[in-house]
């Protein structure tokens, strides 16, 4: 004969934990439309770099030691918890960045167009990571992507630049 098995307090709380783990894993993959939202880590190395020190312009190209340097960097500062806000690069200030005397920015190229995982739909398709180290928005740590030369909206924010600028200076890609 057939045994009917008593309804359970724990297997009705387990399904429901499951539902709700299920749901909001679901909800978040679709508003970043990133199923792997939760990946902490940034892997992905770029093509080339250019880095734009007080006026002057130094490409860094495939193949050179300083650019597996700066990939090194840019994946250790776009690992971990990111925090995202509104704060957005113009054309104007990218502009700026490029020619001003009192700025120094890291730009990261990449072949490809590259995620960088959070909870945030921003930075997906990225090919251009800049990162300015000194002058406008360095004292905040903010990173700033590009799609096509075009500036996405918002910033990430890191915790430090200090180590990519004191290699660059250490290393003659920027003195001064």
């Amino acid at each position: 004969m057939y045994e009917q098995n008593q309804p359970s307090l724990l297997g009705l709380l387990g399904t429901v934990v499951i539902f709700v783990v299920a749901a909001g894993y679901g909800m978040v993959s679709l508003s970043t439309e990133d199923p792997l939202w939760f990946v902490p880590s940034f892997s992905e190395d770029a093509a080339e770099a250019a880095v734009y020190c007080r006026g002057a312009h130094e490409t860094v190209a495939a193949g050179s030691p300083h650019l597996a340097s700066i990939n090194t960097f840019v994946k250790e500062a776009l690992s971990g918890r990111k925090n995202w806000d509104s704060l957005t690069m113009s054309a104007a200030t990218y502009q700026y960045y490029q020619v001003s005397d009192a700025v120094v920015v890291l730009e990261a190229r990449y072949n490809r167009p590259v995620r960088v995982h959070s909870i945030y739909k921003y930075f997906s398709g990225i090919d251009t990571i800049v990162i300015p180290l000194v002058g406008r928005h360095s004292s905040v740590n903010a990173v700033f992507g590009m799609i096509d030369g075009i500036p996405t909206a918002g910033a990430l924010h890191i915790d430090s630049t200090e180590a990519m600028l004191e290699y660059l200076s250490a290393n003659g890609l920027c003195s001064g």
